[in-house]
């Protein structure tokens, strides 16, 4: 037994293949005699109820797929370990017991509740588990299917033929029996019809209840004495031996001349010698006593015959026959048999008349009346007399027959009772287990609602407080308990209503409209606050009420209201910086443009400058148009951060083909090759990736490595999971990736995040000037976008841009005002 539980562990669908053929054979079956009813299952030995289950979700899974999503069903799961029935009932199973079930199972019925799971509450109601031992118990009854093939292989043969007339009792006409495939049911052809499955069983209808009741009464008395009449037979077997001998030879040799006969005076048994009283008359043979009797003996044979089934005792006569030469004595003794009625035991003696037995037979034959004078009248008596037992004995069997009849249906009905009750008793368990669930759940819903940090009331529908919890209480300065049992409108309700939540709650609840984030000015207190209010109705049998729930968003209103003076605020700051970084840049730009001017005017202009003057003059015009760039740079980074754009679908092909016409010469001259994958169209703003990509495009011209044409691919991918690539993106969102990879010097790994500080430079050279804004501006840009830029390059390698956009973005919603 030991080997058998390790290698059948309880688990979910475990050797699923019954489970896959039920649906074609026993559910259809069933579903066409159903007639609309609720379908019964039975599983004794349930364990902790995986097996259970598994059969509730197959067959749930089955009524949705046919069409029978209205019939219900009822499992009822019985094993005689509390311990199981307790684990079954909260149905929270471990990851080892589930490692057979699919994912679509476990998202349709199972819930995670920390490291395990629990099976859900459509599945759990149609299942009853109670404590019951199938050995001892009655069983339940009306049952259309029962499995068991956790049970059935730890009983002995003797159990088992039991257990077939139980299921058989319990099973519909009909019904199906699942048992493991390699278990069997001794001597069950009568019972069960084996189908195409093996391991699937029908039960048959040769037996009704009562027979099967009877078989199941016996079954219950062998597997009871069995032991007992074993141990018996083997140690008195030879004792046995010699007490039929001795039985055999006293019957045969010295037992009595004696026949047994039936009501209708046939001979049905012949014991002993009976040939001195009985002989075989003339013509068609037959087996009736009085007629093989001897003349002088049947009327009074008869007489006896007749008084003792009237008068339900035994009786002796005597009498003296002459057979040729030998007279003697005749004694026979009419039994009465109480536990046979119907059948009467004639036993026959004889005794030989001696001479000074003279007297004696003259004086028997005197007592006897002659044949002639009154055999004709004695036989009419009797014969009426015989008719009128007849009759009276036939109502009699037929009262018999009727009383028989109920006592069968009283029987049938009592146990019908009997399995009605181990059927409530397995519904009261649990009833009883859901009653302490629903205690517990009301016992933490108390805790909560105390515990609840918001108000909240309940009215019924008269406007009569039934409850409030303690934060009702503190938030509105009242007593606790001082409403309940009041109307909405008496004191000291009237403290803390104001006229808005008569009109906008009140009278809606009234007309039973909606009541859902409505904001009232409330009285706490001396101090007038601002509620968020929520009306949820709440309907049972006994009463309507309605809960109403408080939220004070006073210190959200005032910070509302400062959030949104501080942004008018920084609006006007911002208007002001963008008027004066227009302002500046002219400013700025103006002499810088002269110095540059002038600088290049002198250069061109003067013929006799020393080799000295010439290189200092290229210094300033040098420094002059970097520092005009850098001015030029400074006014993008800040109207990227700054300006406000609304983004729009647009076509990044048609920006890509703008931006390379506008370096056409740049790249001309660098002999540079650029190469893109078809672009998708995504909601931007088009100024900006427009910079991006021309500042990515300007570095792979400007950085490239002397010895090779510079060279850049541009590649599109579609990302659904960035949490592996980088951190700090929106993981329910899809994302673009673009990659802008060149074949320049490139750098080492150290730098890929110091790259995007602004003003930050690798390369220093005053011909080949850079501002180290231009990744600045592309993160932001990216970030703008609710993207992501990443850098990574290998000295000597080249680098890689990748530039992430979501593919789906609500920028009304989403975006920032940048």
């Amino acid at each position: 037994m030991l080997f058998y539980e390790i290698l059948n562990s309880p688990t979910f669908f475990f050797n699923s293949t019954a489970f896959d053929v039920l649906g074609n054979i026993a559910f259809s079956a069933l579903l066409e005699n159903s007639s609309g009813k609720e379908l019964r299952l039975w599983s004794p030995g349930c364990r902790s109820g995986e097996e259970v289950y598994s059969l509730a979700i197959v067959l749930h899974e089955y009524l949705q797929s046919s069409g029978h999503n209205n019939l219900s069903f009822k499992i009822f799961a019985t094993d005689i370990s509390l311990k199981n029935i307790k684990k079954a009932r909260t149905g929270i199973y471990s990851q080892q017991d589930i490692k057979y079930v699919d994912q679509v199972r476990m998202e349709k019925y199972f819930i995670k509740k920390d490291s395990k799971w629990q099976v859900g509450r459509i599945i759990r109601d149609c299942c009853v588990f109670a404590v019951h031992d199938i050995t001892k118990d009655f069983p339940l009854s009306g049952i259309d299917l029962i499995s068991c093939r956790n049970a059935l292989p730890l009983f002995s043969k003797e159990l088992r033929l039991q257990l077939a007339a139980t299921f058989h009792y319990a099973l519909n006409p009909g019904g199906f029996l699942l048992i493991a495939e390699e278990d069997s049911i001794p001597q069950s052809e009568d019972l069960f019809q084996a189908t195409e499955i093996k391991g699937l069983y029908i039960g048959k209808n040769t037996y009704g209840r009562i027979q099967t009741r009877d078989l199941l009464n016996s079954a219950v008395a062998i597997t009871e004495h069995q032991s007992a009449t074993i141990k018996h037979e083997s140690v008195d077997a030879d004792t046995k031996d010699f007490r039929k001998i001795t039985a055999e030879l006293l019957a045969e040799q010295y037992a009595p001349a004696a026949v047994l006969i039936n009501e209708h005076f046939e001979i049905v048994h012949f014991n002993g010698d009976t040939s001195p009283f009985l002989q075989p008359p003339a013509g068609t043979p037959n087996f009736n006593i009085l007629n093989m009797a001897h003349h002088e003996v049947r009327p009074i044979l008869k007489k006896a015959i007749l008084d003792a089934r009237s008068e339900k005792r035994s009786q002796q006569q005597n009498a003296v026959l002459s057979i040729g030469h030998s007279t003697y004595t005749a004694s026979f003794e009419v039994v009465y048999l109480p536990m046979h009625s119907e059948l009467l035991l004639v036993v026959f003696s004889r005794k030989p008349i001696l001479n000074s037995d003279e007297t004696l037979r003259d004086s028997i034959k005197a007592e006897i009346p002659p044949h002639q004078t009154s055999s004709k009248e004695f036989n009419k008596k009797q014969e009426l007399y015989f008719e009128e037992l007849q009759t009276t004995n036939e109502e009699l069997l037929q009262r018999t027959q009727e009383l028989e009849l109920l006592n069968e249906e009283l029987k049938t009905t009592a146990e019908e009772l009997r399995s009605n009750n181990e059927e409530l008793s397995c519904t009261n368990d649990e009833l009883t287990d859901r009653r302490n669930e629903l205690s517990a759940l009301q016992q933490l819903h108390t805790s909560i609602i105390k515990n609840l940090k918001e108000p909240l009331i309940i009215l019924d529908q008269n406007l009569i407080v039934q409850s409030a919890n303690p934060a009702f209480y503190r938030s509105f300065g009242i007593q606790d308990g001082m409403i309940e049992g009041l109307s909405i409108f008496d004191e000291p309700n009237s403290q803390w209503i104001s006229p808005e939540f008569k009109e906008l709650v009140l009278q809606r609840i009234n007309r039973k409209e909606m009541v859902q984030d409505t904001q009232i000015p409330l009285a706490s207190g001396p101090t007038l606050r601002t509620y968020i209010v929520n009306a949820m109705a709440i309907e049972n049998q006994l009463q309507h009420c309605v809960m109403l729930t408080f939220r004070d968003i006073t210190y959200l209103e005032e910070a509302k209201k400062e959030l949104s003076f501080q942004k008018e605020q920084q609006l006007e700051r911002s208007t002001q910086l963008e008027h004066f970084t227009a302002s500046a840049t002219d400013k700025l730009l103006d002499p810088v443009r002269k110095i540059h001017m002038f600088a290049k005017k002198i250069a061109d202009s003067e013929k006799s400058l020393t080799q000295g003057s010439i290189h200092s003059l290229e210094r300033i015009l040098n420094t002059s148009k970097n520092f005009e760039r850098l001015i030029e740079d400074l006014v993008i980074y800040l109207r990227v951060n700054f300006e406000q754009k609304k983004p729009k679908k647009t076509d990044l092909n048609q920006i890509l083909r703008k931006v390379l016409n506008e370096l056409k010469g740049h790249i001309r001259q660098t002999n540079a090759i650029i190469e893109s994958e078809e672009l998708p169209q995504l909601l931007v703003i088009p100024c900006q990736i427009r910079l991006l990509f021309a500042h990515l495009i300007s570095n792979t011209l400007r950085f490239a490595d002397e010895t090779s044409a510079p060279m850049l691919k541009i590649t599109l991918d579609h990302i659904k999971d960035i949490s592996h690539e980088v951190s700090g993106a929106y993981p329910e969102n899809e994302y673009i990736k673009l990659s802008f990879k060149d074949n320049g010097k490139g750098f080492e790994q150290n730098y890929e995040t110091l790259v995007f500080d602004p003003f930050y430079q690798l390369h220093r050279s005053e011909k080949n000037y850079g501002s180290g804004l231009g990744l600045a501006l592309v993160r932001q840009i990216a970030l703008n976008h609710h993207g992501i830029a990443k850098v990574s390059s290998s000295l000597g390698q080249g680098t890689t841009v990748s530039i992430y956009l979501p593919a789906t973005v609500s920028f009304e919603e989403q975006c920032s005002p940048n």
